[in-house]
């Protein structure tokens, strides 16, 4: 085995607005190789525009699955595990509290993206889809999303 890539597999966890989602990937080599990709749709922040919390029952969907995703990891002897959460649990006033009882649920510390960090992450994420020739213009559709987003504020 090269050292290079070892044979432990690694996991991100995605807390975002409507859906968790788990992905584990497999270093077999440059590439990380997708070996497992669950989504659970829970529609956390459906409402936070209007109420500026968290919805309950988004809030219960959620903790079920990153409890889920725990055993999974556990299963699966994930130890390199990343959680990211976005824009519902940074706006929502019943943020840190969802923050708190997620970390017990997945066990592990959550990164809570900034607004900016989220527009390059989501942005690289869309490039990637893409051939060379049609970047630019998947970069322009995510300005545009998020000024429109922004303008309807």
């Amino acid at each position: 085995m090269n050292d290079a890539f070892p044979e432990q597999p690694i996991a991100i966890v995605d807390i975002g607005s409507n859906s968790v989602r788990l992905v584990a990937y497999q270093r077999l080599s440059r590439a990380l190789t997708p070996i497992f990709n669950e989504k659970a749709m829970c529609a956390l922040g459906k409402g936070v525009v209007t109420s500026g919390r968290l919805a309950e029952d988004g809030v219960e969907k959620a903790l079920k699955a990153l409890r889920r995703f725990r055993a999974l990891c556990q299963t699966m002897e994930i130890s390199d595990i990343t959680v990211i959460a976005t824009a519902a649990a940074r706006d929502a006033a019943n943020g840190p509290t969802f923050l708190a009882a997620a970390r017990a649920a997945i066990g592990q510390e959550i990164s809570l993206l900034t607004g900016k960090r989220e527009a390059e992450l989501s942005a690289l994420a869309s490039c990637r889809r893409y051939t060379r020739r049609t970047a630019w213009s998947a970069i322009l559709a995510v300005v545009r999303w998020s000024s429109s987003t922004l303008a309807a504020a």
